[in-house]
């Protein structure tokens, strides 16, 4: 995996090599996620390069600082959720803060140990995750950007990745949107299946940028608890 411009530091991305460039890339934008689902990997994995998209409005309670992961409970799974201080009324995501006043790291630790202790990899990439946990960052994009990157060193997706506030690039929705997508060079944006109802496939494509929309549908694999459960944190396939 490569970050365009690779002296870019981790909170702010580069964009050297999208200057000058005359190329057509396809290209996925998405907010960084907290250990996400196995979809944001398979776009992160289709394209030529992958945009965090973290100079948006922060929301709470959403997939940036929460995820489920399997469990034994009745229901089958469990939030694990990273707190975050409060800031300002729309706070921007790449402004969003940890807090660590708060035991969250344990908890996170031990209920993975608790439910995944005999999986057959649990021992390969518990100790990595802990070591990301020990840092204590102080910046939610940074954190999940560095879990996300775990496993995509486990999968060797190499896509190279860029940060949309690299750009400083405005607009409402589909504008940004469309503006990152000339800034990277695009001809064509992989995005998900709920970007349709906001995404104006027309008003892109009038503009140089061709929609192509994900269709994912999870493949059963083993986890630790039957019956199946798809739509998990991805640390349920790592271990």
């Amino acid at each position: 995996r490569r970050r365009a411009g690779e002296d870019a530091p981790p909170d702010t991305g580069g964009v050297g090599e999208a200057v000058g460039e005359d190329v057509n890339r396809t290209i996925a934008i998405l907010q960084p996620g907290f250990r996400p689902w196995l979809g944001f990997f398979e776009q992160f994995a289709t394209v030529d390069w992958f945009v965090y998209l973290e100079d948006v409005q922060y929301t709470k309670a959403d997939w940036r600082s929460r995820n489920r992961i399997r469990t034994d409970s009745p229901q089958g799974w469990c939030w694990l959720t990273v707190p975050v201080k409060k800031g300002p009324e729309k706070m921007p995501l790449l402004e969003a803060r940890i807090d660590h006043s708060v035991k969250w790291a344990a908890r996170h630790l031990n209920l993975l140990r608790q439910f995944y202790g005999k999986a057959p990899f649990f021992s390969r990439y518990y100790e990595p995750i802990c070591e990301i946990y020990s840092r204590k960052i102080d910046s939610l994009v940074e954190f999940d950007v560095l879990l996300t990157e775990l496993f995509l060193d486990a999968l060797r997706i190499t896509t190279t990745v860029v940060y949309s506030s690299s750009f400083g690039v405005g607009g409402n929705k589909c504008e940004k949107l469309l503006r990152l997508c000339q800034a990277c060079h695009a001809d064509t944006f992989y995005d998900g299946a709920a970007a349709r109802s906001f995404i104006d496939d027309a008003y892109m494509l009038e503009n140089g940028v061709k929609m192509v929309y994900q269709a994912y549908n999870p493949i059963p694999y083993r986890q630790v608890f039957d019956p199946f459960i798809p739509y998990l944190s991805r640390v349920d396939l790592l271990f």
